[in-house]
């Protein structure tokens, strides 16, 4: 599905790549005829370039995370998943409902496969055309040159690894010299390899149908694999332009198309250049290459700017986490600071939050009422959990429509959950003190403490800082005790883990901080009981630099945090923080 969703971008990005190379192709060409040297290479190049290049970087490339600076660019990325989320669960059950995004780029994809297939069958039936017709053809004898006499087809080369030189039968009314202009032009056809230019070129068209910019290059090279050809044609029977020029004109008249074979005259509207190309003086201005080098050297490097390379790489999921950069807090209290005039600029109406990104999550009302346990479920002894998604509004309120089951025991704790859901009240989250709506994923834990008999209790597990109460009808139970050797995450605790206001952070490398050199490090750490950092648990998992990497290694060890706690008992968590690095302006 991520496909889909990107393809559209995708395929958008690789007509603006294809056309930056067809830039930088035709500025080499440029060069390249001042300085007489074959051109017919350089658009086969780019060719294969613009072909090849954008599905291998969707293969190997990885899309560029969200730098955590840019906190807008982050929650405009996360509030895409949120709608996608929202919209993929219809109001009145658990069945998906397919995105128009998704929709739009399914359909592109269609299309595309359609294109590529007619396309590849109607150069199958060319293909077959041409066999047949060089199979009926007649051998014949051609100034020494053994041929074959079709009754229209040709003048022309067909054939890949045995190529056959294909003549109409009214060549053989022309003199002598033109036939040898005719068949010295085929001869350099078939010596240069362009058949498999030609059919490069088909195949370019056929796997990006869509793509104009690759259209376009691969009429460029036919036309710069003949003018190749006239020139190398000259220079094998010199002073022969004019009658070269005529003979043009005149095997135009008699042409019969034939697009997947190489030939004298393929296209009547590329006469006029490429007889301009034999008689015309080429220019030899020092300014003019200069020129051309400069355009060529632009075109590249924006081909290769690693804005296209990104929208050309395949999907990735934007690093979420929070910071505890510079103030120690949250990514969102880090960047969006309040102001007098009313909140944080960076908030935004309608806009869908993350736990991660608000000042305070948002957390369950004191006395409100939980999921009640199912009578069958509760008779049975059968105990389970039940993991929900929900958007909280600004009201404190839940919005039906977006709850979504993630993972549930039972169906029947799945409809208790959905039962209540609507009736939960919350207070909503806060972002510089303005309630926002965020996306809550909380999991409701159905357990049975003593006989079955018992008094249904229920517990509520809340991944926020903030205690949370249980539904009056529940009475806490006894949590598990938690394996000494396996860390939590956090939405599996009451409170998580988080660094004290007093503990050191990174020291910033001085080398970097006097060049003004910013950055940020990813780091996976776990924190274990007493609110220290584990020996051994550290791992990278991006860093824009390696002296930072290395100080937020050194500063490991003097990191102290509050421990996660589960039922007011310490226990270890594993945590993703951001260091972001920063010079003061």
């Amino acid at each position: 599905m991520s496909f889909s969703v990107n393809i559209g971008l995708w395929m958008l990005t690789a007509v603006g790549f294809a056309s930056l190379i067809a830039a930088a192709a035709w500025s080499a060409e440029w060069l390249l005829v001042s300085l007489s040297k074959s051109r017919r290479h350089v658009w086969s190049i780019a060719l294969a370039i613009a072909v090849v290049w954008p599905v291998v970087a969707w293969c190997v490339l990885t899309r560029t995370a969200t730098p955590l600076g840019d906190i807008g660019t982050v929650i405009a990325q996360r509030d895409a998943v949120v709608s996608m989320t929202a919209a993929m669960e219809a109001p009145g059950g658990t069945e998906p409902a397919l995105d128009r995004a998704v929709l739009f780029g399914m359909a592109l994809l269609v299309v595309w496969g359609l294109l590529s297939l007619l396309l590849a069958l109607s150069a199958w039936r060319a293909h077959r055309l041409l066999a047949q017709a060089c199979k009926v053809a007649v051998s014949h004898d051609m100034q020494g040159i053994a041929v074959l006499r079709t009754r229209a087809l040709g003048p022309a080369v067909v054939g890949l690894h045995r190529s056959s030189l294909v003549m109409p039968e009214w060549v053989w009314e022309l003199d002598a010299t033109l036939q040898q202009l005719v068949l010295q032009h085929e001869l350099e056809h078939r010596r240069a390899g362009d058949p498999f230019l030609v059919w490069g070129a088909v195949v370019a068209t056929t796997l990006m149908p869509w793509n104009p910019a690759v259209w376009w290059m691969a009429r460029r090279m036919r036309l710069a694999m003949e003018i190749d050809c006239d020139a190398r044609t000259l220079r094998a029977l010199p002073d022969s332009e004019s009658l070269y020029a005529r003979l043009l004109l005149l095997i135009a008249h008699h042409r019969q198309a034939a697009r997947f074979a190489p030939m004298l005259a393929p296209s009547s509207s590329q006469l006029a250049q490429r007889i301009d190309a034999m008689t015309a003086p080429h220019s030899r201005s020092i300014s003019k290459r200069t020129l051309a080098v400069l355009l060529i050297t632009a075109a590249a490097t924006a081909a290769c700017s690693r804005h296209i390379a990104n929208n050309l790489a395949g999907p990735a999921t934007p690093v979420a986490s929070a910071t505890p950069a510079a103030t120690k807090d949250s990514l969102v209290a880090s960047v969006a600071s309040a102001d007098t005039a009313g909140g944080p600029a960076l908030v935004r109406a309608g806009t869908t939050y993350f736990d991660f990104q608000t000042e305070k999550p948002a957390t369950m009302k004191p006395g409100s009422k939980g999921p009640s346990y199912p009578k069958e479920m509760r008779d049975r002894g059968v105990r389970g959990v039940t993991l929900a998604q929900f958007v909280v509004d600004e009201s404190g309120q839940v919005e039906p429509s977006t709850f979504k089951v993630l993972r549930s025991d039972g169906a029947e704790f799945s409809e208790a959950v959905r039962a209540a859901i609507a009736s939960m009240a919350f207070d909503p989250a806060l972002i510089g003190g303005r309630p926002v709506r965020q996306l809550v994923q909380m999991p409701f834990s159905f357990e049975l403490p003593g006989t079955v008999t018992t008094s249904v209790p229920f517990k509520r597990v809340q991944r926020a800082p903030a205690t949370t109460q249980a539904a009056p009808q529940a009475t806490p139970q006894q949590a598990p005790k938690p394996a000494t050797d396996k860390p939590s995450f956090d939405f599996q605790t009451q409170q998580p883990a988080k660094l004290l206001p007093d503990s050191p952070g990174p020291l910033y490398p001085p080398t970097l901080r006097d060049q003004g050199t910013e950055g940020v490090v990813i780091a996976q750490f776990v924190v274990d009981s007493a609110g220290l950092v584990l020996p051994g648990s550290l791992r990278v998992l991006k860093s824009d630099h390696e002296d930072f990497t290395k100080a937020v290694r050194e500063a490991m060890p003097t990191l102290r945090f509050s421990p996660a706690r589960v039922n007011g008992r310490a226990v270890r968590q594993l945590l993703q923080e951001p260091f972001e690095f920063k010079v003061s302006r």
